[in-house]
């Protein structure tokens, strides 16, 4: 079965994702958990690795448990995060086209596959904890690199769709009315601006009365 399929169908929330996006939109201010949660799923994982190393380089308990639960909250961050960008997916990719639906296309797979691959992490941490073997450690230490550039790759592909492409940004109603009030402005100032008030005008003032 492909996993990428797979992963789609188990977060695919359908009825419950319109009702959870109904919920979110009857809110007083405008709330998009995804944007938010992205911080945590790059944060956390990252931290999670600096102090997996420390843990490796020192053989310190404290950092070996600080990775441990920077780990399972990093985990939680990514997966939430994969969610809400599910959630998120039918609001954008309406606004894309060419180049921009392709890399949306590409940014929401990565998505399902890094969520599936820290699931895979999430599995590996907890046997090593029960083995309690430096090189299994220092295995999941490599993973946990892969895991982090993955998703350091993923926020690029965010970045491109909401910088380069303009996905999921909303153009106020009014915007285009106020530069085209400020456009008749600039030409009723231009058109009403008195001859006298003119750099050549001055200057024949000035030789008519010398």
């Amino acid at each position: 079965m492909d996993l990428v399929k797979f992963i789609n169908g188990l977060i695919d929330f359908g009825a419950i994702g319109d009702i959870v996006n109904a919920q979110l939109g009857a809110l007083p201010f405008h709330f998009m958990p995804h944007p938010a949660l992205v911080h945590f799923a790059l944060v956390l994982p990252l931290l999670a690795l600096v102090f997996q190393l420390m843990a490796l380089a020192t053989k310190n308990v404290t950092y070996r448990r600080s990775a441990n639960y920077l780990f399972f909250f990093g985990v939680i961050a990514v997966l939430l995060t994969s969610l809400t960008g599910r959630l998120a997916g039918p609001d954008v990719a309406p606004l894309l086209s060419g180049e921009g639906r392709e890399l949306f296309d590409e940014h929401m797979k990565l998505g399902y596959v890094l969520a599936s691959f820290y699931i895979f992490l999430l599995v590996l941490k907890i046997i090593s904890i029960g083995v309690k073997k430096r090189a299994f450690r220092a295995v999941m230490a490599i993973f946990m690199v892969a895991g982090v550039a993955g998703l350091f790759i993923q926020a690029q592909h965010g970045g491109e769709l909401v910088y380069k492409y303009a996905g999921g940004v909303e153009i106020p109603d009014d915007f285009d009315d106020e530069d085209d009030d400020e456009e008749d402005e600039d030409e009723e100032t231009t058109e009403t601006a008195p001859a006298s008030d003119t750099p050549e005008a001055k200057e024949n003032d000035n030789n008519k009365s010398e």
